[in-house]
């Protein structure tokens, strides 16, 4: 089981290090503008727990688990953040935690990390140690000023000729898929369901 105290700290722990978690996403004419907060400016992260012990059929705890699950990650606002919102489910079996961050602060490698750090800080927590993660390599504001300055370099100029052609090209002969209904409005993650099914071998 989770001690929920040391998770709430190692949570804190882990969007006051890593940056790119406070980020918050707000529309502009120009497009989205990324700022990111301060460990004081609003909820750095949000923790439901809910407790299932009582719910021994197992595809009623299934079903339960995954409706609050598909509610977490649809409750993420760009706008308003916390981009990291996390579910801990006690249940007969033990304690299930589900964390859910926003793709556009998080990918693959940043997983790995994220989870390293939350388990070291969760240790800490539990053994009432000072909270210590690795050091940070490059803030996010640093990266984003290397990345821009790179951008616009003159080894960068020199390929806006030839990606300009490809893109050119490549949206030339672009065939739109055919849609069964129009949609005014992007699809968003709360407008999406899974399907399944499955294929034989000859198929």
């Amino acid at each position: 089981g989770f001690d929920e105290a040391a998770l709430r700290q190692a949570l804190g722990k882990l969007t006051e290090h890593h940056d790119a978690l406070r980020m918050v996403f707000s529309k502009t004419k120009q497009g989205y503008k990324a700022w990111n907060r301060g460990i004081q400016e609003g909820e750095l992260y949000h923790l439901d727990v809910l407790d299932f012990r009582d719910l021994t059929d197992e595809a009623m705890l299934s079903a339960a688990i995954e409706a609050k699950s598909s509610e977490i990650q649809s409750s993420i606002q760009l706008q308003e953040g916390p981009l990291l919102k996390a579910g801990l489910f006690h249940c007969a079996d033990g304690d299930h935690l589900l964390m859910a961050i926003h793709h556009l602060v998080v990918d693959g490698v940043s997983w790995r990390i994220l989870f390293e750090d939350l388990a070291t800080a969760y240790e800490q927590a539990v053994h009432q140690e000072v909270l210590q993660l690795p050091d940070k390599t490059d803030s996010f504001r640093s990266w984003a000023g290397q990345l821009s300055s790179y951008a616009n370099s003159p080894a960068m100029e020199s390929e806006h000729a030839y990606w300009e052609q490809w893109n050119t090209a490549a949206w030339a002969d672009q065939v739109r898929l055919p849609e069964d209904q129009a949609q005014a409005e992007p699809f968003t993650l709360a407008d999406t369901d899974t399907v399944v099914v499955q294929l034989t071998e000859e198929e």
